[in-house]
């Protein structure tokens, strides 16, 4: 007497959903991790000024002996200050 029969089909599938939810929320996992990790280590910005004016920003620091924008050296610039480089950090 009322006796509920779930056919074989149902708890395949309700297996493999199970399955992927759980997979699911591992990668998930995975993700916000990863992201919180990189989040909280901050970054830095480096800036370079050319007679007085920001010329170039960006997150890697320009490894050339001379200013991109006027050609001049760090040698020069040590007698007339014009170029300046700065770093900017920011911590999570």
């Amino acid at each position: 007497m009322g006796h509920i029969t779930i056919g074989r089909n149902y708890i395949k599938k309700s297996k493999i959903y199970f399955l992927v939810l759980c997979q699911m929320k591992k990668t998930l996992l995975i993700f916000l991790a990863v992201f919180y990790f990189g989040i909280s280590q901050g970054a830095t910005v480096y800036l370079h000024y050319c007679m007085g004016e920001l010329v170039q920003m960006g997150m890697i620091e320009s490894q050339s002996p001379s200013c991109d924008f006027c050609g001049m050296t760090s040698k020069q610039d040590k007698r007339k200050n014009l170029l300046r480089k700065r770093n900017k950090a920011t911590k999570g």
